[in-house]
C-alpha cells in the first residue's frame, strides 16, 4: 500500500505499480485471499494515472513474471498441483450470526469503530488537500478489502483483522490532521488510547 501511496509524486509509476503487484501476488502464496489487494494496484493507476495504457497492463505483466518464474519452481519440485491446492478461497462456515460472533465483543466493537470512522473521514474529504482526498479514497478501498476479508474469514482459528491495522490507523491519523482546534485532536488521541482498554475491561467483566 505505501509504494501504491507514494504514486502520487507521479514519479516512475510503472515501476511502483510493478512492485506493487509483485509483492500482492508473492503474499498471496501465504495467503490466498490477499489477492483482492490487486484490486488497489488497479485503482491506484486510476486516480493517478489512467491515461497511459501501459500503466494497466503493468499488474498483468507482473502476474505473467511471477507465473513463470512459480510455474518453473513447482515442475522442478514437482509440486504442480499447489495453485490448485492453495487458491481455494475458502469462506468461514462462522460467517453468520452464530454465537461465535456474538461472543467476539472486541471485534464487533473494533469494526464497527472503523466504520464509523471512515465514514467521516469520507463525509469530511473536502477537508483535506486534492492529493490526500485520492490517498484517502485509496486506503478506504484497502479498509473495505481487508474488512470484507475479516467477515468471510474469522473463525476461531484465523483473524485476518490484523489486516484492517494499517488502513485504520491512517485514516485515523489523517482525520485528526484536519481538527484545527487543539482539544479536538487531544480527545480523539485520548480517546483512541481509552477505548481499547474499555472494551478490555468490558468483555473480562463479562465473563
Amino acid at each position: 500500500a505505501r509504494r501504491l501511496l507514494s504514486i502520487r509524486t507521479l514519479k516512475n509509476v510503472p515501476q511502483k505499480v510493478y512492485d506493487a503487484s509483485i509483492w500482492i501476488i508473492i503474499s498471496s502464496f501465504f495467503y490466498d485471499w490477499a489477492i483482492l489487494f490487486m484490486i488497489l494496484a488497479f485503482l491506484s493507476i486510476y486516480f493517478y494515472a489512467p491515461k497511459s495504457i501501459k500503466n494497466w497492463l503493468i499488474p498483468l505483466v507482473a502476474f505473467l513474471t511471477i507465473g513463470l518464474i512459480a510455474g518453473s519452481w513447482l515442475v522442478l519440485t514437482n509440486r504442480v498441483d499447489f495453485l490448485q491446492e492453495h487458491y481455494v478461497f475458502s469462506v468461514s462456515s462462522e460467517i453468520n450470526l452464530s454465537s461465535f460472533w456474538l461472543s467476539q465483543l472486541k471485534l464487533n466493537l473494533y469494526i464497527a469503530f472503523v466504520i464509523l470512522a471512515t465514514l467521516f473521514a469520507l463525509i469530511n474529504l473536502t477537508r483535506f488537500g486534492h492529493g490526500r482526498i485520492i490517498s484517502i479514497r485509496l486506503i478506504s478501498a484497502f479498509l473495505i478489502i481487508a474488512i470484507f476479508i475479516t467477515l468471510i474469514k474469522t473463525s476461531e482459528e484465523f483473524f485476518p483483522v490484523v489486516l484492517t491495522f494499517f488502513p485504520t490507523a491512517v485514516i485515523l491519523a489523517r482525520y485528526i490532521e484536519i481538527f484545527k482546534r487543539k482539544k479536538g485532536k487531544e480527545i480523539l488521541l485520548y480517546a483512541s488510547v481509552i477505548l481499547p482498554f474499555l472494551v478490555f475491561v468490558s468483555e473480562w467483566i463479562l465473563k
